[in-house]
C-alpha cells in the first residue's frame, strides 16, 4: 500500500508556504542528536577528523549536502545555506559525482542525466532496496511530523525512510520534527540511502525556492 502527499488525513502536510514557513521560524536550531553519519564530514571546507568534539563545538544546524572531496563522496557540512546550495550545484551533474555515487553505499539505484524524463514526485521506501511500501510527496509539498503518517497499518513512518528514488526537483530531509536541526538538501537525480539517519520531516522543493536560502 501507498500513501500519498495528495491524502492530507491527520493534517500532517502542509501545503501552504506559510504554514511552512512559520514551522521554519519556529523550528528547533540545535540538533537534539549528534550528527553521527557513516559518510567522512567536510565542515566548511575542512575535513573533520572528531565527530564528537565537532558536535561538542558545533550545536547549532548545519547544512548538509553530498560532494566529492579528495576523490571520495563525503558530506559536506555548512554553517551558511548559501554556500551549501553553491556546493550542491556543482555536483547537479558532474560525471565523477555520479560516479562515485555508484560506487558507495551511499546509493545503489543509479543516477539520471539532466535530459531523462523523470518523476515529479518523491518517492520513498521502508526497505534498502527501493521498494517495500512507499511514501509519495508531490512538489512544493512536506511533511513536517512522518510519525503521524501510517505505515503499514500499525506502524508510521517516523525513522522509517530506507531509500528514496530519484526526483526531478530537490528535496530536503530534517533528523527532527518540524524541520528542526540540520538540513540535508538533495539536488541530483539518483537514488538516495539515508545511511542510517532517522529522518522525521520531509520536503520536495519543486519550482519554488527555498526559504532559508537567498541564492537564486
Amino acid at each position: 500500500m501507498s500513501y500519498a502527499a495528495k491524502t492530507t488525513g491527520g493534517g500532517s502536510i502542509h501545503n501552504s508556504s506559510t504554514e511552512f514557513q512559520r514551522l521554519w521560524d519556529n523550528r528547533e536550531i540545535k540538533r537534539s542528536r549528534p550528527l553521527m553519519p557513516v559518510e567522512p564530514v567536510v565542515l566548511n571546507g575542512e575535513l573533520v577528523e572528531d565527530l564528537e568534539r565537532m558536535n561538542a563545538e558545533n550545536p547549532e544546524a548545519l547544512y548538509i549536502t553530498p560532494v566529492v572531496y579528495d576523490s571520495s563522496i563525503v558530506l559536506a557540512a555548512f554553517s551558511d545555506p548559501n554556500v551549501m546550495v553553491t556546493e550542491s550545484r556543482k555536483m547537479t551533474d558532474s560525471a565523477e559525482f555520479h560516479w562515485r555515487l555508484g560506487l558507495q553505499s551511499l546509493t545503489g539505484g543509479g543516477c539520471a542525466s539532466e535530459f531523462d524524463p523523470m518523476w515529479q514526485t518523491l518517492d520513498s521506501y521502508d526497505l534498502p532496496t527501493v521498494s517495500g511500501e512507499r511514501l509519495r510527496l508531490i512538489p512544493e509539498h512536506s511533511f513536517p511530523d512522518l510519525a503521524t503518517i501510517p505505515r503499514r497499518n500499525v506502524l508510521n513512518w517516523g525513522n522509517a525512510i530506507r531509500s528514496l528514488d530519484s526526483c526531478a526537483y530537490p528535496w530536503s530531509f530534517w533528523t527532527q520534527r518540524n524541520f528542526g536541526g540540520d538540513t540535508w538538501f538533495i539536488n541530483f537525480r539518483c537514488t538516495y540511502f539515508p545511511s542510517g539517519l532517522g529522518i522525521l520531516s520531509l520536503d520536495n522543493w519543486g519550482t519554488g525556492r527555498n526559504p532559508w536560502c537567498s541564492c537564486s
